[in-house]
């Protein structure tokens, strides 16, 4: 599965994506511990999970890892899609994240090893 998450302070919204592109599930949750690992229990371990680079990103990739769920970070100035979108929303920048990286079509931002995150 191919998940593009929007990621902000409070609120996630996430799309996720079969392998034929398909949506098969999309919706909000709170950005805290509790919701997250409501939301983990969901995915398919060999799921791929995109998330743009933002202040956010970095105790969501240590939880992923953790779980053993890859994430790809996006490079938000070069993600055009989404950046120059007429209409911005966070279902759309969602869904538009996860088409990209199931099409690997996602521009990537360096994620620094764990050690290097948390020295």
């Amino acid at each position: 599965m191919y998940i593009g998450i929007d990621l902000h302070k409070e609120v996630c919204y996430a799309t996720t994506l079969d392998k034929e592109g398909e949506i098969i599930d999309r919706g909000e949750f709170k950005n805290n511990r509790e919701e997250w690992v409501r939301y983990i229990e969901e995915i398919l371990r060999d799921s791929k999970v995109a998330i743009e680079a933002c202040s956010y990103w970095y105790p969501v990739c240590d939880f992923l890892e953790e779980r053993g769920i890859e994430m790809v970070l996006s490079h938000p100035s070069k993600t055009r899609i989404i950046a120059e979108a007429k209409i911005k929303t966070d279902k759309i920048d969602s869904k538009n994240r996860a088409k990209l990286l199931r099409a690997d079509f996602l521009p990537q931002s360096y994620i620094p090893s764990f050690w290097q995150r948390n020295t």
